[in-house]
């Protein structure tokens, strides 16, 4: 905003000719200060220029001549001084109070929970004072911008002349992650694993070969491969060394999967296995891969397991069986496959990471397993066909191994549409003139730290080259986190991400920057934008093309999600297309089942219907082993049940070709 009022005040000849500048000497510098007792009369002084960055933050003056004459911006810089202060005031209080009530105990304090309500209370009407103004939160967002780009300008002047040259091999977050002086705070903000030194980084390469691998693991330790891609545990200090290396071509964070939970099983009924194991067919003799983040002990599946195997490691190398609610999930995806098909054999295989999935993979495919199935996916990667992930599961279908997936549970957790900036001030616009896009944070969630964490991917047309920027704001106005990659060349990933730990409730915005100083309609890029909150509900949510990586696997067989009790279409079932356009879900399966695992909790969400489909398949590859993957497809929709609800021209995105129904193999008639 400084900048904005410099200009205004270069452009008034007349103010600038009133009154010379007196020459002072260099350790002076001139300002327009706001008295703290009035800050309604603006005065010039010169101050030590030490002391101008203090006169910024606690009074909101600014380097320069104050205009002559009352001005807007100048009206509304002072509104933001009074206002912002007084809120930075209360929030320093309100964190106080809730820092003295977490450690002593004292939340169940009335008189404290009280005092807490107020500053609350407080707090929000300061804040919606604010927001009521339109002109004051027009200038904020020119102000957010510009902070935003002055942190830019000032992260490249401080790097050396190599990392000018290396600083796109590495992610934004993952530099900051290598300079910092504190890295086990700075890994926690980030949200990357973190021990005695260490994290877990995943590099992709030009090429990998011995002589590379040996360079590699002379920095860090190369814990798995996959193609030009390894994952590797390394101490921060050499982040900076490892991008030295010619063959690096991108150091990024690991991506660890995510389970779609939302928080003998009645589904068997309702797709009527029952009557198939009655008949005699049980999956006998059919491996059956599952793939989760973790496994427990569990009564229904102890007969069936034939391996358990962990490619998931901690930063000491120790395989990971994993732990909690982790464990709970991945049972219950086994025991589901068992309820319906209950002499399968099961292979466990432990995985977090996009390139442990593909090690795990690669196992599957050695024990020439039958099925695979993942109740867990990447909405961090565009379902356009071309990530390692959506390959890695193509490579295992080239294996004759069918391969089951959920859709997803991101149908209120995404948004997508073309970039669209009518004011020409740089903010994408969501809808209409609105360019955050909201998030709500409750005070439950501060005191169980979870993060926000949101995935922005775009989609540019063949010639042009766009680099966005992702933005958080808290409810106060400020940018708590952004994530500024440059894309300069196609070679560049268009992805930012957001990881982010709120301090305080209320509304938080997801804003996108246009990294261009462009100024006319021309200069706005023909541009599809796509932004995921895996943890939260957008405001102006897009169902359509809510599905995650791997659907748009060709050949995977995508399932999506209806309530156990009256088959209607869960609210949170990602829908199709992908943006590569296949179809998805193929089909839909029961949820808010019960299961052993979740001790008699029910298991809502598409984790918990891909497994009833993956059991039906089962079924039917032990009446007919050698029926293509192509006919097994026909096969199960065409026997749908879709009865209970209307699908316009046989099938849709959001409910495929119908409920998954296992009666039609009683019928062997039909494979003759």
């Amino acid at each position: 905003l400084s900048v904005i009022l410099l200009t205004w005040v270069v452009s008034n000849v007349d103010a600038a000719q009133a009154a010379p500048v007196p020459k002072v000497a260099p350790s002076k510098v001139l300002v327009c200060h706001f008295p703290p007792g009035n800050p309604s009369n603006a005065q010039e002084i010169f101050i030590s220029s030490n002391a101008l960055q203090k006169h910024i933050e606690n009074h909101g003056d600014f380097e320069g001549r104050c205009p002559v004459e009352e001005d807007l911006l100048l009206k509304f810089k002072k509104e933001k001084n009074i206002k912002t202060i007084e809120l930075n005031k209360k929030r320093k209080v309100l964190k106080d109070l809730n820092t003295v009530a977490g450690l002593k105990g004292f939340k169940n304090d009335p008189q404290l929970k009280e005092k807490l309500k107020e500053m609350q209370k407080e707090f929000q009407d300061l804040l919606k004072d604010l927001k009521e103004n339109y002109e004051y939160d027009k200038q904020l967002k020119k102000e957010l911008k510009n902070d935003l780009k002055l942190t830019k300008l000032k992260t490249v002047m401080e790097m050396t002349k190599h990392e000018k040259i290396t600083k796109n091999k590495i992610d934004s977050k993952i530099s900051k992650l290598s300079k910092s002086s504190e890295p086990k705070n700075e890994a926690k903000k980030l949200g990357l694993e973190f021990k005695n030194g260490k994290t877990k980084l995943a590099i992709k390469l030009s090429s990998l070969n011995s002589e590379i691998l040996d360079q590699l693991n002379s920095i860090g330790k190369v814990s798995v491969k996959n193609e030009k891609q390894v994952q590797m545990i390394l101490d921060v200090k050499n982040i900076q060394k490892l991008s030295m290396l010619d063959a690096i071509e991108k150091i990024r964070p690991t991506f660890p999967a995510v389970q779609f939970e939302q928080v003998v099983s009645e589904g068997v009924y309702f797709i009527n296995a029952d009557l198939v194991q009655y008949s005699g067919i049980t999956g006998k003799g059919i491996k059956v891969a599952v793939l989760d983040l973790a496994f427990t002990d569990n009564s229904k599946i102890s007969e069936n397991i034939v391996e358990v195997k962990s490619f998931r490691h901690d930063l000491d190398f120790t395989p990971l069986q994993g732990t909690g609610t982790e464990a709970e999930h991945g049972t219950a995806v086994a025991e589901i496959i068992v309820d319906v098909a209950p002499d399968i054999e099961l292979f466990l295989y432990t995985m977090q990471t996009d390139l442990e999935f593909t090690a795990a993979i690669d196992e599957a495919i050695s024990k020439n397993v039958d099925i695979i199935v993942m109740s867990a996916g990447w909405p961090n990667y565009p379902t356009d066909g071309k990530s390692h992930i959506t390959k890695k599961v193509e490579e295992a279908i080239s294996h004759d191994i069918v391969f089951v997936v959920p859709s997803g549970n991101f149908a209120d957790k995404h948004w997508e549409g073309a970039y669209s900036d009518s004011n020409l001030n740089g903010w994408h616009e969501y809808l209409d003139l609105d360019e955050g896009l909201s998030i709500t944070v409750t005070e439950n969630r501060i005191s169980e730290e979870k993060p926000i964490t949101s995935y922005l991917m775009w989609d540019d047309n063949l010639e042009n080259i766009s680099d966005f920027d992702l933005v958080l704001v808290d409810p106060l106005g400020q940018i708590v986190d952004y994530s500024a990659n440059e894309q300069i060349t196609k070679n560049d990933t268009p992805f930012e991400y957001i990881h982010h730990v709120p301090e305080m409730e209320g509304l938080y915005a997801l804003g996108i920057v246009y990294s261009s100083e462009g100024s006319s309609a021309n200069d706005i890029p023909n541009t599809k934008l796509e932004i995921f909150t895996p943890s939260d509900e957008l405001e102006h949510s897009i169902v359509i093309s809510s599905v995650s990586v791997p659907t748009d696997a060709s050949g995977a067989i995508v399932v999506g999600a209806v309530n156990h009790l009256d088959g209607e279409l869960e609210p949170f079932s990602s829908q199709g297309p992908t943006n590569n356009g296949r179809l998805a879900p193929h089909v839909v399966g029961p949820d808010g089942v019960t299961t052993i695992a979740l001790d008699g909790k029910p298991f809502f969400g598409t984790s918990a219907t891909a497994p009833y489909v993956a059991g039906v398949i089962a079924l039917l590859l032990e009446t007919n082993p050698e029926i293509s993957q192509e006919k097994l497809l026909e096969e199960i929709v065409q026997n749908t049940d879709s009865s209970l609800f209307s699908i316009v021209d046989e099938f849709d995105n959001a409910m495929g070709y119908g409920t998954i129904n296992a009666v039609f193999l009683t019928q062997t008639e039909v494979f003759e």
